[in-house]
């Protein structure tokens, strides 16, 4: 499989993160069950098209995705809360993500580089998003964000083409 065999359960992760470069992947289909996606769980999978993930996915950890080209669209269960950093980084294909309705933060630059994706609406339980969020998401014009945020953080909308950004009243700070 083009593995080393690891020591601890962070060396196998860190490697898989690395050296994961599986592109015959078409379609993932995670089963119930699974509470969390671990770091870089399918990050190079250069060929995957379809992601399904089931309720019950409470955790997306980094670069779970990462480079990920072929992705056109994800759909984030209702269950999941968080959203680590570069889950999404470099996924070119991604033309369309849907958030859960019940998902409260989403990682530092989760979304870099998606430069398909056009359009981004955060669920009102969002109550943070990182530094850099959707970055060089050339292609997004438009976002709504939720009302639950209350800061936008450094380069959320930087290198985007964004001409419509819907902010709610509880906003107090924006970052560069």
């Amino acid at each position: 499989d083009g593995f080393e065999e690891a020591d601890s359960e962070e060396q196998k992760q860190g490697k898989a993160y690395k050296e994961n470069n599986i592109n015959s992947i078409k379609s993932i289909h995670i089963p119930s069950g699974v509470k969390t996606l671990e770091k870089g769980a399918f990050t190079n999978c250069y060929s995957l098209e379809t992601v399904t993930l089931p309720e019950g996915l409470e955790k997306i950890c980094e670069g779970a995705f990462a480079c990920c080209d072929a992705i056109k669209s994800v759909t984030i269960p209702s269950t999941v809360k968080i959203i680590e950093g570069y889950v999404f980084y470099q996924c070119y294909g991604l033309s369309e993500i849907t958030i859960g309705k019940n998902t409260e933060s989403i990682g530092e630059y989760a979304f870099l580089s998606c430069k398909n994706l056009t359009s981004v609406k955060l669920p009102d339980s969002v109550n943070a998003v990182g530094t850099g969020c959707f970055a060089s998401c050339y292609g997004l014009t438009k976002a709504e964000l939720s009302s639950s945020i209350t800061e936008i953080p450094d380069y959320c909308f930087y290198d985007t083409s964004v001409s419509e950004i819907k902010l709610h009243k509880g906003v107090t700070k924006i970052g560069d």
